[in-house]
């Protein structure tokens, strides 16, 4: 439903505040039979940031109050913006948790959002993202446990504190956090997995740009064609 709302143009939260306050499970565990459709974003993108016409994008307040979201599944086939959220602008989310979250797409990828884009800034405070599966094409740039990219923000920002990921990342432009961290600072925060460059730059926090303080990253990196994209 509130895919829905922000996808079809009803609102787009600005100014609301949305509490979660218990846990949600939107597949059992390793399953794919509820594939999430994304909250904002170009539905069709055929590049990274899309058409801003057809974009829509997520500004609100999300609280999680500690509660876990459980074994998101998104695919978003051969089309870029993919994650919990496809963009945000402006947005405020914290103390939540996804846990076992699976993302595929072209590119432009992360389990919170796969873009934060122009017009406001946005706060990312105590987010846990554990076990993902993040999968990009070779073809797509910009993949990661957080944000994909926020390259896009110009005079904005995208501010992250206490904020930890554990996982496997494979595609082009892959990093811990985001595929291209220009425009974003993270503190206190932490990447511990798998990176699987196909093309690209790739690091344990960021592919691109990014201001990081007291953050840390124990990443390992694989070839191509280890068997679990």
């Amino acid at each position: 439903g509130l895919a829905q709302l922000v996808n079809n143009g009803t609102t787009n939260f600005s100014g609301k505040i949305i509490n979660l306050r218990s846990d949600i499970w939107l597949n059992a565990l390793s399953d794919s039979t509820n594939n999430w459709t994304t909250i904002g974003g170009d539905p069709t993108a055929s590049s990274e940031m899309g058409s801003s016409s057809n974009r829509k994008n997520f500004n609100g307040t999300l609280h999680g109050h500690g509660h876990s979201i459980y074994n998101l599944y998104c695919d978003r086939g051969n089309y870029f913006q993919c994650g919990f959220f496809g963009s945000i602008c402006g947005a405020t989310i914290d103390s939540i948790a996804f846990i076992n979250p699976t993302c595929k797409g072209k590119g432009m990828i992360g389990v919170i959002a796969g873009a934060a884009v122009v017009g406001g800034n946005d706060i990312l405070n105590s987010i846990m993202v554990v076990n993902a599966r993040i999968i990009g094409q070779s073809s797509g740039n910009n993949i990661g446990c957080f944000v994909g990219a926020s390259y896009n923000l110009s005079s904005n920002t995208l501010t992250a504190t206490n904020c930890g990921a554990t996982g496997y990342i494979y595609g082009s432009y892959p990093g811990g956090f985001g595929g291209n961290c220009e425009h974003s600072t993270y503190t206190n925060s932490y990447f511990n997995g798998t990176i699987v460059p196909t093309g690209g730059n790739h690091g344990g926090l960021s592919a691109w740009l990014g201001t990081f303080n007291n953050c840390y990253s124990n990443r390992s990196v694989a070839a191509p064609g280890d068997g679990r994209n």
